[in-house]
């Protein structure tokens, strides 16, 4: 029996399959599965030129959990699983990772492990918030004191139409930020001195014959 769809059905599997980790996560979840939480700058992002791999590099001015050993953290995912949006170049951003075996950093969820952090006006007030929108809405279980919400009238043509948006306010959600704090190298060991050797003495002249060793 010939199946005339199946190619596009084995794609559209298989398609599924990658994305399969895009999931919803609590915020609990994201939290304690994070070996690192810190924030920090967005220094560079690989465009993925001729690959679908990339990797973005953050450096990390605060930390919120863990410990580091250098101010840089190197992310690295595949835009066939999931096109991470949130990288983009120096923006601020909070991250949640992880430390492989291989000294590899990465995601603890996809697509909710780095929020973009922008400060907008609310009640008056700046404060810096993350859009709770596709796919940050993915996170569940955000406390209803930690979220906020704005409202914009975008016109267009002959109307307006007015456009809510919700906020995660990271500042009343997360725990303190900590100043980061790197290792300190190892001393050198001193070297030892060792003091000049004495001159050989000189030796005396003798008197008489002596005794012959042979």
């Amino acid at each position: 029996m010939r199946i005339p769809f199946l190619p596009t059905f084995l794609a559209l599997a298989a398609s599924l399959a990658a994305a399969a980790d895009l999931q919803p996560r609590s915020y609990s979840y994201l939290l304690s599965h994070a070996s690192v939480v810190a924030v920090g700058k967005v220094a560079s992002v690989s465009t993925g030129f001729m690959s679908e791999s990339r990797k973005a590099v953050v450096e990390v001015e605060g930390i919120i959990k863990g410990k580091l050993r250098t101010r840089e953290i190197e992310v690295s995912w595949n835009d066939k699983e999931f096109e991470e949006s949130a990288y983009k170049d120096d923006s601020r951003v909070v991250l949640f990772v992880t430390l492989g075996k291989d000294s590899a950093w990465s995601q603890v969820s996809p697509g909710i492990s780095c929020w973009p952090v922008e400060k907008i006006a609310l009640k008056g007030k700046q404060v810096r918030a993350v859009e709770y929108a596709y796919p940050m809405d993915l996170l569940t279980e955000v406390p209803a004191a930690s979220l906020g919400e704005t409202e914009e009238v975008e016109k267009s043509m002959n109307f307006q139409v007015a456009k809510r948006k919700k906020w995660i306010l990271p500042d009343q959600l997360l725990p303190p930020v900590k100043p980061l704090v790197l290792p300190k190298p190892p001393k050198a060991k001193p070297v030892a001195k060792h003091a000049p050797a004495k001159p050989a003495a000189k030796p005396k002249p003798s008197k008489g014959k002596g005794k012959s060793l042979f």
